[in-house]
């Protein structure tokens, strides 16, 4: 049996191991790669966001669902009891009026959540919705895997940063925000600037 087949759909030759498996094929694997596979799922959930947001929803709501994002959440606040701080003290400003909730940055809804670039600093957050919190966390993940400070648990509690982290750390707020460096702005200038042109370019 060969090792590799062309995929219908990119007309590209891959190794079977870029194919899903199917009992039912000829060969055990669908003649779509898993890339062309995971574009149309997206393409897909793109052109009928409101419905599959509506089915998430109402799939949440299952008991197996519900016990699975008890131990998911569990998991969560566990990992980084900066976590819980930081929701906590969002939550509390919102009672008390001293932060304002504003719609997602990147696509304009209502239901948005505060996302934080660093647990380090509580208060200081961008208002993103459920999908788009998702991404950013995906492009954290992907920024911290090239040496850039991409994730909250890569800023060590209650400490100071070193060089090196302060120097990531501003890698990572140039490579978001889109603009050019100027060695004369402080850390605290160049994150107000990364809010804006998330504004800006909708990032």
């Amino acid at each position: 049996m060969s090792s590799s087949k062309v995929c219908f759909k990119c007309n590209q030759e891959k190794p079977l191991d870029d194919f899903y498996k199917h009992p039912m094929m000829a060969d055990g694997h669908v003649g779509k790669c898993k890339e062309c596979n995971k574009k149309d799922v997206r393409e897909n959930r793109a052109a009928k966001i409101e419905y599959y947001r509506s089915y998430d929803s109402e799939r949440a709501k299952r008991p197996e669902r519900m016990k699975l994002l008890y131990e998911v959440s569990k998991a969560w606040r566990k990992a980084d009891s900066r976590r819980m701080k930081c929701h906590n003290a969002v939550a509390r400003g919102i009672r008390k009026g001293t932060i304002t909730r504003k719609p997602c940055q990147r696509c304009g809804s209502m239901k948005s959540l505060a996302h934080h670039e660093s647990y380090d600093r509580p208060l200081d957050v961008t208002w993103l919705c459920q999908p788009c919190h998702k991404e950013r966390h995906k492009e954290m993940k992907i920024l911290d895997s090239g040496g850039n400070m991409g994730t909250h648990s890569s800023v060590r509690t209650g400490q100071a940063l070193t060089k090196q982290e302060t120097d990531n750390e501003r890698k990572r707020l140039l490579q978001t925000s889109r603009l050019p460096d100027n060695p004369t702005l402080s850390m605290q200038q160049l994150r107000r600037r990364n809010r804006a042109s998330i504004l800006l370019w909708g990032w």
